[in-house]
């Protein structure tokens, strides 16, 4: 069966609680203007458009597909749900697209077979039967054009049989139809954008499909990768170049970001660093003077997360660092600001160490490389904006 997009097999997921309807076939067109060069990039919107030429137009809501980081990078799609009545998510018909140097097949796959070619290029189908009370089964179409894959899946009915031999309100030729469609490309004509604009019930925005893209960090682009990640957990300001970075050599990246509201320490001034090569008093820290008795290693143990703190004493804030050495990056974040006590327990219940640092320090935001989407955010400078 095609593996999805998500990471995860298509066939076989939990798809509880999806009703059976039946849906009017009523069709919608996008035109054409057959001599428009397909110069533009595939717009969820534009996806749905193309669709609405195949799809019934009695659909309660559409929107664009869940994207995330298991997603491949230029990964888009649009849910089309039916039926939907506020506690029920509907039927779902989602018709996506990604980039692909691995076309899916049949092979070793069950309920699983080809429906010929388009134009050259070969088109399958795959199915997975109704489960009671659990899963109404699902049904895949596909097409392996030159290093793109055009997927349709539907879920809902369920699914008893080959779906070509059911009465389907979506039906395999109509699936088929719509993946093989010429308009559905990752590059495609500016009247399928233009259309996708005026698709109605839409819901959401149009996420970037390259978010995910792994680019080289910036300093102002570390210091975003907090607020983007756990944006939630309160306010941010002040996002600029760390003045720590020299310390940790020429190839390193650094970010000062200051959190104003949302846990004990607060307001927290945050060094964010990355480096090939971590400072001395960072390469073995639990072994040094520095941070003697105020040393914890813990986390996994390929990849160990070091827990230093130094404690208040006086008019002096104390200081905590969070250190992790992994893919040959030693990458560290650095808190100064509101009291930080003499115990172990009591200085990472202030940090909130428990509650996010140890999972912060892991996030593939921070380090030499990072997402499209932070750099993206660094460069709008809204460092509070959704």
């Amino acid at each position: 069966m095609v593996e999805a997009v998500t990471g995860q097999r298509l066939l076989g997921r939990p798809l509880a609680l999806l009703a059976v309807a039946a849906l009017l076939l009523v069709g919608t067109s996008v035109g054409t203007s057959g001599a428009e060069p397909a110069d533009v990039p595939l717009t969820q919107r534009g996806m749905a458009a193309i669709a609405l030429d195949y799809l019934p137009s009695d659909y309660s809501h559409v929107g664009a597909s869940y994207l995330d980081r298991s997603k491949p990078v230029g990964f888009r799609g649009a849910d089309f749900r039916y039926h939907a009545d506020g506690e029920d998510d509907g039927d779902l018909l989602a018709v996506e697209a990604w980039p692909t140097s691995k076309p899916q097949d049949c092979d070793g796959q069950a309920r699983c077979v080809s429906l010929g070619d388009d134009d050259g290029d070969p088109v399958f189908l795959n199915w997975a039967v109704v489960e009671p009370e659990e899963d109404p089964g699902l049904v895949a179409v596909w097409v392996n054009h030159p290093g793109v894959t055009m997927l349709a899946l539907y879920a809902g009915p369920d699914i008893t049989r080959d779906p070509r031999t059911m009465d389907l309100p979506i039906s395999v030729e109509t699936m088929r139809a719509l993946v093989t469609d010429d308009r559905l490309r990752l590059m495609t004509t500016q009247e399928v954008v233009d259309a996708g604009k005026a698709v109605p019930r839409w819901r959401g925005g149009q996420p970037d499909p390259y978010s995910y893209q792994r680019l080289p960090q910036t300093d102002l682009g570390q210091a975003y990768a907090l607020p983007v990640a756990w944006g939630s957990l309160g306010r941010w300001a002040d996002a600029r170049r760390s003045p720590l970075r020299h310390r940790f050599g020429p190839d390193a990246v650094g970010g000062r970001v200051v959190h104003v509201r949302g846990w004990a320490m607060d307001p927290t001034t945050i060094d964010a660093l990355a480096a090939r090569r971590a400072p001395d008093f960072l390469r073995r820290p639990c072994r040094g003077d520095r941070f003697a008795g105020h040393c914890v290693r813990t986390g996994p143990r390929q990849r160990p997360i070091h827990f230093l703190w130094r404690p208040a004493h006086g008019a002096r804030p104390g200081v905590v660092w969070v250190t992790q050495r992994r893919d040959r990056v030693t990458v560290a974040l650095r808190l100064v600001g509101g009291p930080v006590p003499e115990g172990r327990k009591a200085a990472m219940r202030a940090s909130g160490f428990h509650g996010w640092l140890r999972f912060a320090i892991r996030d593939r935001g921070l380090g030499l490389v990072t997402d499209k989407r932070v750099l993206d955010k660094a460069a709008k400078g809204a460092i509070n904006a959704s």
